[in-house]
């Protein structure tokens, strides 16, 4: 390695320190890559290889038709889930309102009406008074003014 980076006939000149690291890591690079041992490849039959991979694709086949036909018959054989069934809420009405038509009942991503942004502004101002008044109440039972 001494050889391949000269560093006897550079004495007079030294490289800095980290472009001589650098030198020094790529040539252990190159060394370890040259020492590298690889494997010999296996000797095998290539029409056995061939037949084999014939046999597992044709078994793969089969059995994605299979799977193909199955799925078919379950999908002609499943009922439509009924809406709200399976709701983590249950039968509660929900609260809040829908920013689209700014109706009660259902929230903008269910909604199927026409946007209404006036009902939407007042149902939001209206939703703004009703917590203004609960943090003054708050603020009163602490004994405190509301700001």
């Amino acid at each position: 390695m001494l050889w391949r980076l000269q560093l006897r006939e550079r004495a007079p000149n030294p490289p800095p320190f980290h472009s001589l690291i650098r030198e020094i890591r790529e040539e252990e690079d190159r060394f370890s890559l040259a020492d590298a041992v690889v494997p010999p490849k296996k000797a095998g039959n290539y029409t056995t290889a061939v037949l084999e991979v014939r046999e597992e694709t044709s078994s793969v086949a089969a059995a994605l038709r299979d799977l193909t036909q199955e799925v078919a018959m379950m999908k002609v054989h499943t009922m439509p889930p009924k809406k709200g069934e399976n709701s983590p809420r249950g039968n509660r009405p929900k609260e809040g309102f829908c920013y689209n038509c700014g109706r009660d009942g259902h929230y903008a991503l269910d909604c199927q009406e026409k946007t209404d942004h006036a009902r939407v502004s007042q149902k939001l101002q209206e939703a703004l008074r009703e917590l203004q008044g609960n943090a003054k109440r708050a603020w009163r039972r602490k004994g405190t003014k509301a700001k």
